[in-house]
């Protein structure tokens, strides 16, 4: 066979991939639980292909990704032959960087799926990640993930060991699934928004910190002998090897911003200020604050002194906010009038009573009077006019995909799809996304879903343009 080496044959293994993905993702003859698998390698894929890896995590991904589609048993009978010649070359390939092949019986568990192999094969898995994380074994981070969606409660013990130290040993991994666990987050089984928001601990990853708020209320408790934690590292209240997810959540929270050495963390995760992009001189507007507690707060200052040669603040410069519980919302409306005229800049110090603080910059113009509006007079351009054609269903497109709405985004991509002309890699993306937001099984999408979207908008417009 043809040496594989070069960076344009690897993609055109791995677009051959994604379409096969794809088309299993959308058959209607797909199992569900084959089609939730799938989807959990449409990142791995595209993280791939953006070739920020090196060498030879990416070779092991490429792999991962082929042994995932011949497992499956759905491969069409045009690629059966090719992606069997590209799984035998990359095994060889991972054999030969050194990749462990001892995992073979997991393998041959897995595919037999019958009544207990998935536990058998996450027995094993659990009790030799314990001792250190082998090469290949994020390959059974998609079946784990929808083992703790939809799968079976005896195999879900062993795969809470599993995706701990996982995620212990290879935090990138939680970067490629961080999505995914955000939803295990509002699981309505216990025991699995348990174990995500142990991820959550070990990865560290600070754009977790408002999930984990919402957690911080959770008084179920759950048994914590799953994780397999030495007595002594256990940080978090427990009693009897039981624990709540509050108070595992609150631990959670402490450790990634410890972690991060940020302690402004605390507040800047807890408080939004949504001030006015302009505001005219004498007259009184308002702004808000909104407050999500990623934890408990005594008691807020909010200091707006440095405002004051700007803004008269109705009630004074330092506003005082009664103790808040993590979790719990609050939204305060602050009345002020303008007295300069000009660009208004200045911060907003918030702090606790336990010395955390934060600044939250704001920042507006505020005039004399309304600006007059001038009429725009017709154009006789005919190289505008058709910018504007292709401009008006690219703007539409764009306000479906910003009202967040899974239903609204996915039918904008499928819209978009059409736009993207014969570029098969853009169509195969925006494709790839509508699938993965089709099968989230929540209304709203997440903002880095968003900006995914809006990206791939922009892409299909620059496309256009140079038409």
């Amino acid at each position: 066979m043809k040496s594989v080496s070069s960076d344009k044959e690897m993609d055109k293994v791995l677009e051959a991939c994604m379409k096969e993905i794809i088309r299993i993702t959308k058959s209607g003859k797909t199992p569900v639980v084959e089609k939730n698998s799938m989807k959990y390698m449409i990142p791995m894929v595209e993280n791939t292909m953006k070739g920020n890896l090196g060498t030879e995590e990416s070779l092991k991904n490429v792999y991962i990704v082929l042994d995932r589609l011949m497992a499956s048993g759905l491969v069409s009978r045009k690629k059966i032959e090719k992606i069997t010649e590209w799984h035998d070359f990359y095994s060889t390939k991972v054999k030969a960087m050194g990749g462990k092949e001892n995992l073979s019986h997991v393998d041959s568990l897995l595919r037999r799926n019958g009544p207990g192999d998935y536990e058998s094969a996450f027995q094993i898995l659990a009790s030799r990640i314990i001792n250190g994380y082998e090469d290949g074994m994020e390959r059974y981070i998609p079946t784990a993930l929808d083992i703790l969606s939809h799968g079976s409660e005896d195999a879900t013990v062993h795969v809470a060991q599993f995706m701990y130290y996982a995620m212990f040993f290879k935090k990138e991994l939680f970067q490629f699934y961080r999505e995914y666990i955000r939803e295990l987050l509002k699981s309505r089984n216990a025991v699995v928004r348990g174990i995500a928001v142990m991820c959550c601990s070990v990865a560290g990853d600070p754009s977790m910190l408002k999930d984990l708020a919402v957690i911080n209320r959770d008084r179920e408790s759950i048994d914590i002998r799953m994780f397999h934690i030495a007595e002594h590292k256990i940080r978090f209240p427990h009693h009897d090897n039981s624990a709540s997810l509050g108070g595992m959540a609150e631990e959670a929270i402490h450790e990634i911003i410890s972690r991060s050495r940020d302690k402004t963390l605390y507040l800047k995760n807890s408080v939004t200020v949504n001030f006015p992009e302009s505001v005219r001189v004498g007259e009184e507007f308002l702004f808000t604050i909104h407050i999500l507690p990623i934890m408990n707060f005594t008691n807020l200052i909010m200091n707006m002194t440095s405002l004051e040669d700007s803004l008269s603040i109705r009630g004074g410069n330092m506003i005082s906010i009664p103790a808040l519980s993590a979790g719990d919302p609050a939204v305060y409306n602050v009345q002020a009038i303008c007295a300069v005229q000009g660009k208004i800049k200045g911060s907003i110090k918030i702090s606790a009573e336990n010395g955390q603080s934060a600044s939250f910059n704001v920042e507006c113009y505020s005039e004399d009077k309304p600006q007059a509006i001038q009429p725009q007079l017709p154009e006789n351009d005919t190289t505008r006019e058709t910018q504007e054609k292709i401009q008006h269903p690219m703007e539409i497109i764009r306000m479906k995909i910003e009202t967040g709405q899974v239903r609204k985004v996915t039918s904008a991509l499928d819209e978009l799809i059409n736009y993207a002309g014969s570029d098969s890699s853009l169509r195969d993306r925006i494709s790839a996304l509508s699938i993965m937001l089709s099968l989230k099984g929540t209304e709203k999408i997440s903002n880095s879903e968003m900006e995914n979207a809006l990206s791939l908008l922009e892409s299909v417009k620059g496309s256009l343009q140079r038409q």
